[in-house]
């Protein structure tokens, strides 16, 4: 893994590479030494910070162009070559020309300029601040900018409230109202005139959907592209590190790194969420699909865990986002990945989005769109596979998808059952306090409304929650000195799935093709052919049970400080109040019954509190 910082003097003063080491030094966490390489020269100050645990003994240094331009580099490049040579041939087009994962920064002394650029999907992190006149500098970690004073830090109250509606921020915010994301697939112009941004890369949603491939063609085509991302990941020496779910993506890359490995004479470390008492409980999650990927590749050295208690979700790391029962996972698999010797962690993330697209409603947006061609043959498969009349698979495919909400109200109170719930994003909000509330509602773009039309597609990729996810993994895993890569956003797979028209992504009566076909003989049968997935914590209820009492006493510690005017921690207490204890949700587990209606609003209520004691610790 590397990272990089670097700042430029705008005013034209002479940068102080004092303040670039004090960067560099931020964003080390306790226990990692990495190498250093600094080059400061007039206004300008770059430099790179080597973690990686198996590297050749030659000098490091940053590369210079032939025009005299010199490059900070966090680079995996699918290609060999160069990123110097790459920022000359392409400048503020990079992002889009350049195949791999990667941020870079490229400072040519001679136009007095700075071009920062991030991979397409922006698997590598970098953020940015500037004193508009005097100064623009950047790191790969928003904590190089802020521990530096090169940022003020103050906390933004908006993006911290955005969290409780995305999840994943899906613009160029951070934490901080001076510190700001690159965002992916984006290149930044820098000069002392200003700084601008340019899109590099930007599908064109006309193009979406217009090749025509047969099913055959396309699901062989598709695991040539699968494989090469994942072998194209493996670094030449040392060990590698795998997150594995047992679904069909994770499970895919696993497999492919596990017999390439093989073949060279290395193992495969593999890292699996499971609940904590999956041996001896009725609900596994998904350890029997796990067990099938170890059961065909015995030599995967297998690690698991369960998800760790939502009380300290963001380990008071100031640059992650507390994303609680989610985060644990992320951070325990890096850990054992370093742990282990491995510089790279993998995951099948971005899988749902690409190869195997889960697109909701995929039926109804062929009628939608007027491709009917394909409707008969695919519903009549799908009633063959699911074992339904082929009337009831018209009705459930065709018909429900276009029922207006009203109508399914009026039906669930005809029927003497609870209205459906409101949308999540309404009930988030209202654990914040009005006034801010407010201004993260101005900020929001309105809910979109998922069609899998082409620009729906095109979106996906360009402003999405792949992309903030991308982010904080990488921002996680840095951590603790270990890269993480996504195989399945290469970028040759993305171009291949876009051009996909709808229907191809349905075949012998599954959804989620052609990459269930492509996958025949890599994934175990019972994965390549399962029409489900278990939820990533299933023992969550559990694990909050247990934390209970402490949560509420957080909650309690925070009435009457500033982070109570800002978030409402008394609905939060109300919400953690409500969740079963451990008596009834261990109860409640052994007999399989479902969750509370109330449980929903559980994840909400702890990313609240969670929002409230970074307020509170203010940074």
């Amino acid at each position: 893994m590397r990272l990089i910082c670097g700042l430029v003097r705008l005013d034209g003063g002479a940068a102080d590479p004092a303040v670039v080491r004090a960067m560099a030094a931020a964003m080390t966490a306790p226990g990692l030494v990495p190498r250093l390489a600094l080059r400061a020269d007039g206004p300008a100050a770059l430099a790179v910070l080597d973690f990686q645990r198996h590297h050749d003994a030659a000098p490091f240094d940053l590369p210079t162009a032939a025009d005299g331009t010199w490059i900070a580099a966090d680079a995996r490049l699918d290609e060999e070559g160069d990123p110097a040579d790459a920022v000359l041939r392409h400048g503020l087009d990079l992002p889009d020309r350049l195949s791999g994962d990667f941020a870079v920064a490229a400072w040519n002394p001679g136009r007095r300029e700075l071009i920062c650029a991030r991979d397409f999907v922006g698997v590598r992190p970098l953020a940015w601040t500037h004193r508009p006149g005097s100064l623009f500098a950047f790191a790969s970690l928003p904590k190089g900018l802020v521990a530096s004073g090169v940022a003020a830090g103050v906390l933004d109250m908006v993006a911290l409230g955005r969290l409780l509606a995305e999840t994943y921020d899906t613009g160029d915010r951070t934490n901080y109202r001076d510190v700001f994301r690159l965002r992916a697939g984006c290149a930044l112009l820098v000069t002392p005139q200003g700084v601008r941004e340019h899109r590099a890369f930007d599908p064109d949603p006309e193009r979406v959907g217009r090749r025509r491939i047969g099913h055959a063609d396309a699901a062989a085509e598709l695991r040539h592209l699968v494989e090469q991302a994942v072998i194209r990941r493996l670094p030449a020496a040392g060990p590698v590190a795998t997150q594995l779910s047992g679904g069909l993506d994770s499970s895919a890359v696993a497999v492919i790194a596990a017999r390439r490995l093989r073949e060279q004479g290395r193992r495969l470390h593999a890292f699996s969420l499971l609940p904590r008492d999956w041996q001896t409980t009725q609900d596994k999650g998904e350890q029997p699909y796990i067990a099938s990927v170890l059961a065909q590749e015995p030599d995967i050295a297998w690690t698991w865990f369960h998800s760790l208690p939502a009380d300290d979700p963001d380990f008071g790391d100031p640059d992650l986002l507390p994303l609680p029962l989610y985060l644990g996972f992320v951070d325990q698999s890096a850990s054992a990945a370093a742990r282990a010797g491995a510089d790279l962690l993998l995951s099948g993330a971005g899988g749902d989005e690409g190869p195997t697209y889960n697109g909701s409603n995929i039926y109804a947006a062929l009628l939608r769109q007027g491709r009917w061609g394909a409707l008969p043959s695919a519903l009549r498969a799908s009633s063959r596979r699911d074992g339904l009349s082929l009337p009831r698979v018209v009705v459930d495919r065709l018909v429900r998808p276009f029922v207006p909400d009203w109508a399914v109200a009026l039906r669930r109170r005809l029927d003497g059952r609870p209205p459906p719930p409101r949308d999540r994003r309404s009930q988030a909000l209202e654990l914040l306090r009005p006034a801010l509330r407010g201004q993260v509602a101005a900020t929001l773009s309105p809910d979109a409304v998922w069609r899998n039309r082409p620009r729906d597609r095109v979106e996906m990729f360009v402003k999405s929650y792949v992309i903030g996810r991308n982010d904080h993994w990488s921002t996680i895993a840095a951590r603790h000195g270990v890269a993480h890569s996504a195989p399945l956003l290469d970028r040759r797979i993305v171009d291949f799935v876009l051009s996909l028209p709808l229907e191809r992504f349905l075949a012998d009566g599954f959804a989620r093709q052609p990459y269930r076909t492509a996958m025949t003989g890599i994934l175990p049968e019972s994965i390549r052919t399962r029409p489900d997935k278990s939820a990533p914590t299933p023992d969550a209820m559990l694990n909050v049970a247990r934390v209970k009492p402490g949560l509420l006493a957080q909650v309690a510690a925070l009435r009457g400080s500033d982070a109570a005017a800002q978030v409402d921690v008394d609905a939060v207490a109300a919400i953690i109040a409500a969740a079963p204890d451990l008596e009834e949700a261990s109860m409640l587990a052994r007999s399989g019954a479902p969750a509370p209606a109330h449980w929903k609003r559980m994840f909400q209520a702890l990313v609240a509190l969670s929002i409230a004691r970074r307020i509170d610790r203010g940074s």
